[in-house]
């Protein structure tokens, strides 16, 4: 799937908007202190799409990002970070690796392609993943509790 043109996203952002998007993805984030661009933040599929339009998918940080019942169907996140990289993960203390969590509980997530994405402690509980692709994702300690993997590829994924 391609990224949604200005005519075809769910719902326009204002100026004001997106200028806050921009000031927040611009914050340097900080595992040891718990920051992140977007940590605490609800964010709708329109913000996700206006961020995806000017960068690529990889790297996009939305660690500890409330993305809760988000419609995220279709999206392509490959490699954005929805907590901490490994390299980070296993050095991390609880609270940090808690912090850096996103919490993606009830997200409609078909379809959607998050191959190498880091979901390591994102919180999935009841996502609906069916057809997704998680191919080489990192994923330890997420939760996944009643989430519908249904067709899902999960090829490499640890």
């Amino acid at each position: 799937m391609s990224i949604p043109t200005d005519s075809e996203r769910t719902a326009p952002l204002s100026v004001a908007r997106q200028a806050w998007l921009s000031e927040r993805l611009a914050q340097e984030p900080d595992v040891r202190r718990g920051r992140f661009p977007f940590r605490d933040t609800t964010l709708a599929r329109a913000d996700i799409e206006w961020l995806l339009s000017d960068l690529p998918a990889a790297g996009l940080d939305l660690r500890g990002a409330i993305l809760r019942g988000g419609d995220l169907e279709s999206l392509s996140l490959t490699g954005v970070l929805l907590g901490l990289a490994h390299r980070d993960w296993v050095h991390a203390t609880q609270e940090e690796r808690r912090s850096a969590a996103a919490d993606l509980s009830g997200a409609d997530l078909r379809n959607a392609r998050l191959d190498r994405a880091e979901l390591s402690s994102a919180r999935l509980e009841s996502a609906n993943l069916i057809g997704a692709r998680l191919n080489g994702a990192r994923a330890a300690a997420a939760i996944f509790e009643h989430a519908n993997l249904s067709l899902a590829t999960c090829n490499g994924a640890v």
